[in-house]
């Protein structure tokens, strides 16, 4: 059976009366102005605006068609004004999204990839950063490589470090060793080279920095000063010397440095020899003084100037005070309380203290004397006593050890005597018996 055809109606559109008796052409008007304003009330723009044209074609003379296809025409540009905003809105929408999201999960760096300028013990930090913590889920390697791409020493690679738990940034701090004056102090390269990868090994990001590191100046460092400044010294004048020595590195860790020695400001000796002698004259003393107890003259001052001999000299000094004398004895060692034997024994967990009693024959040289005890040959004390005490569980069974006291006056002369200390090991604590069957 064969299938009919569905018949689609049309909209129904609003025509006007082709012949309208003058009765009639009244309630037309007014039934298309009803039309009118109820199609504008419900919105529908188009539509009231063909009825308002049709209106105006039945009743020329009338101005409301003419106001009313104003107002739909205002409101239909409202009406798509108010779409494109939306349109519009949802596009910038969109991009700012996107451009908020490539911004917050980007992983920048900072300092810029580059080239950069530091100073000797400077310290730069490098950090890898991601607002949305994207940085985190990464693992870094971090390289310190010399001008030629090559791995700088053991040492050196101390200098670049990890952060402490952040793995993403790194420190470096070049060392003051780095430029050195003697080389001119040219600035000396290195570069950085840092990469992120994922849990795949792939490289997410990478970023490479030369470093330009530049000299900063640093004076000597003086580290052995012989004798002790702190000590009273004499010298007999004529026939007495005392050496000096100083030893110092300079600013870049080396020994390329100048010794300045002075008495009294008076320039002696001057040039890279670290020592000096000083010898005074008989007549640095005037005659008829012994310079004991003598408070005329202050004593003389032995200065060491030590200075870099190149780049920056900044200098620093040492200072002796010394006086001279007319003659000069030993000191000597009259007792010790308790007495001790050449060879004494002494148990762990005990303490002994020693004390040494000297005679000087010169005047006042009793009490400025100094001493130094050593055991086996590291200094303990440097009173006119010592203690020893010897922790247990320090030695297995039994240890022989050697004690010695120096004395000596300002002069420098000095007397001497050793011995021998046994110690012996406490009895180790009987273990646990066999347990009870």
């Amino acid at each position: 059976m064969p299938r009919k055809k569905v018949k689609r109606r049309r909209p129904t559109q609003v025509q006007p009366s082709v012949t309208v008796p003058a009765d009639d052409r009244t309630t037309e008007i007014y039934r298309l102005m009803g039309q009118a304003e109820e199609l504008y009330r419900r919105k529908r723009y188009h539509q009231a605006i063909t009825v308002c044209q049709w209106l105006a074609e039945l009743d020329p003379s009338n101005m409301m068609p003419e106001q009313m296809v104003d107002g739909c025409r205002r409101e239909i540009l409202k009406r798509r004004a108010i779409l494109i905003s939306l349109i519009l809105g949802v596009a910038i929408a969109a991009v700012g999204t996107v451009v908020a999201y490539y911004y917050l999960a980007a992983i920048r760096v900072q300092p810029a990839p580059g080239t950069l300028p530091l100073h000797e013990r400077q310290t730069q930090a490098f950090l890898f950063r991601c607002p949305l913590r994207l940085q985190t889920r990464l693992e870094y390697t971090w390289k310190l490589l010399d001008e030629e791409g090559r791995p700088v020493s053991d040492d050196e690679r101390l200098t670049l470090r990890p952060a402490e738990g952040k793995p993403w940034g790194a420190y470096y701090t070049p060392p003051y060793t780095l430029v050195r004056a003697a080389s001119g102090g040219r600035p000396v390269p290195r570069r950085i080279v840092a990469s992120g990868l994922g849990a795949a090994g792939r490289e997410h990001v990478h970023a490479e920095w030369t470093i330009e590191v530049l000299d900063a100046p640093s004076p000597p460092t003086i580290f052995t000063v012989e004798p002790r400044p702190e000590v009273l010294m004499a010298i007999v004048a004529g026939t007495g010397e005392r050496t000096f020595h100083v030893e110092a590195t300079d600013g870049d860790s080396g020994t390329d440095l100048t010794y300045e020695w002075t008495v009294d400001k008076e320039v002696v000796q001057k040039g890279i020899v670290p020592r000096w002698t000083y010898r005074p004259p008989a007549d640095a003393l005037p005659e008829g003084k012994t310079g004991r107890g003598d408070y005329w003259a202050p004593p003389e001052t032995i200065k060491c100037t030590v200075s870099n001999r190149f780049g920056g000299p900044l200098p620093v000094s040492v200072e002796w005070q010394v006086t001279l004398v007319r003659s000069n004895a030993p000191p000597q060692l009259i007792a010790f309380e308790p007495p001790l034997s050449d060879i004494f024994r002494i148990n762990e967990g005990e303490e002994r203290k020693i004390t040494a009693k000297i005679y000087d024959p010169d005047e006042g040289d009793t009490r400025t004397a100094t001493y130094n005890w050593e055991l086996d040959g590291r200094t303990i004390s440097r009173s006119s006593w010592c203690y020893l005490k010897f922790d247990p569980g320090t030695i297995d069974s039994e240890k022989q050890l050697t004690l010695k006291l120096t004395v000596a006056d300002i002069c420098g002369a000095s007397v001497a005597r050793d011995w021998q200390v046994v110690v012996k090991a406490l009895p180790k604590p009987a273990g646990p018996g066999p347990a009870a069957p």
